[in-house]
């Protein structure tokens, strides 16, 4: 690849690019077409399929077109960003779609990276998707935090705090409405507009997208404002709230996310742990059943700017509203303790749930096995749980591992 390449492909971002009827046709015909094109047209050709690819994650009817596509297209990117390989389209083995910010790209491959499919509002101009090989992924790479800090340097970060209410005096859980100021509120918006979001890697259990970034001055103003929203006797050794946020989307027609507990967040040198799980409803909506179930109470219907905080150790789910989006925040309040230990058992369950992610992309079957780990790991941290047998796990894993070798050898 030379230079004068990177331009070609940044004159094609600028032009119109190839119509699905060309790359269909290009897909129906045999796997040696890639070698008797043009370079202009592999390099048109690969980036109309970069698009195309993140497309079909929001329309599932492009899906057997980015399958086809992907046995035939031969990788060309040297790209990597922190030991990951990445590709500017899919391959066969860079199959997983992520976003980054451009800048991280190496700047002889960054006009090749196409932006989100949708490439709306000023975000998304930043952004750029890249393809990933699973198999390369472990527990500090399989999600990736977008820097949203300069995006809120200019905004109020205003919060009106009120007293939340607790429905259940034995039941750690508080709601209240939670109003911030009308710019931060669309600059909130903005993030959902960009289309960053990604299905997540348990995608069976957790349904809907998300996307998660990080911003300290949005994190800094929510502090303050829940100090004056909860009773003190609960506050006792609070923090700060994380500035990791979680930003979700459930469309109608999308499955739950299943039963679970949150596993906290732990931090042993500053010896800081969260205890509770904060959610900021964006959107209104409601639903014969519940939106969202806190252990044996059920919200029917939440209004936008909802606040929701209950304790980590309280088993909850979430469903999709039947007549709106579902958009909202995800974060943690984080408390100081006097010691975070290590639990060898726990990070034994935990490890192995994160080895399964990866081959549960590979094999559905494994998906569930995951969701259960994850959920027996977080679940532990706050009941005494005993570990029980693991041998149906091991041996889905096993005939994963065969499936992905012939797969690769194919």
């Amino acid at each position: 690849m030379t230079k004068n390449h990177a331009d070609l492909i940044a004159l094609h971002a600028h032009s119109e690019l190839m119509p699905h009827e060309e790359l269909e046709n290009l897909a129906s015909k045999s796997s040696t077409w890639w070698d008797t094109q043009s370079q202009d047209l592999r390099l048109q050709a690969t980036r109309a399929f970069a698009l195309v690819a993140q497309q079909a994650l929001h329309e599932p009817a492009l899906q057997p077109l980015v399958h086809t596509l992907t046995k035939q297209v031969k990788p060309l990117c040297t790209a990597s960003y922190k030991g990951i390989s990445l590709s500017y389209y899919p391959t066969r083995e860079h199959s997983s779609l992520r976003y980054m910010p451009r800048d991280l790209i190496e700047p002889l491959w960054r006009p090749y990276f196409a932006p989100p499919h949708r490439n709306t509002g000023d975000i998304a101009h930043n952004y750029v998707g890249v393809f990933v090989d699973p198999e390369e992924f472990h527990f500090r790479t399989f999600e990736y935090i977008l820097p949203m800090d300069t995006h809120f340097e200019d905004t109020p970060c205003t919060w009106e705090p009120q007293p939340l209410t607790q429905p259940n005096p034995d039941l750690n859980l508080f709601y209240g409405t939670l109003h911030l100021d009308e710019d931060t509120t669309k600059r909130l918006l903005a993030i959902d507009q960009a289309e960053l979001y990604l299905r997540p890697l348990n995608f069976a259990s957790r349904g809907g997208k998300r996307l998660i970034f990080h911003t300290e001055k949005l994190a800094q103003s929510l502090t303050k404002a829940i100090t004056e929203c909860l009773p003190q006797k609960m506050l006792e050794r609070f923090v700060h709230i994380n500035p990791v946020f979680r930003l979700n989307r459930f469309s109608p027609s999308d499955t739950p996310f299943k039963s679970h507990y949150d596993s906290p967040y732990s931090d042993p040198v500053r010896k800081h742990i969260s205890r509770y799980t904060l959610l900021l409803y964006l959107s209104e909506g409601s639903s014969e059943q519940a939106i969202l179930r806190v252990q044996d109470h059920q919200f029917k219907r939440l209004e936008a700017m909802t606040c929701v905080i209950f304790d980590q150790a309280l088993e909850h789910e979430g469903l999709p509203c039947h007549d709106n989006e579902k958009l909202f925040l995800r974060t943690e309040l984080i408390f100081e303790a006097d010691h975070v230990s290590h639990n060898p058992h726990l990070s034994k369950i935990f490890s192995r749930a994160c080895a399964l992610t990866s081959d549960s992309l590979f094999d559905q079957e494994l998906a569930g096995e995951v969701h259960t780990l994850y959920d027996r790991a977080a679940a532990a941290h706050w009941h005494d749980l005993k570990p029980d047998k693991q041998k149906k796990i091991k041996e889905t894993k096993e005939k994963t591992k065969k499936k992905r070798h012939r797969s690769k050898r194919t």
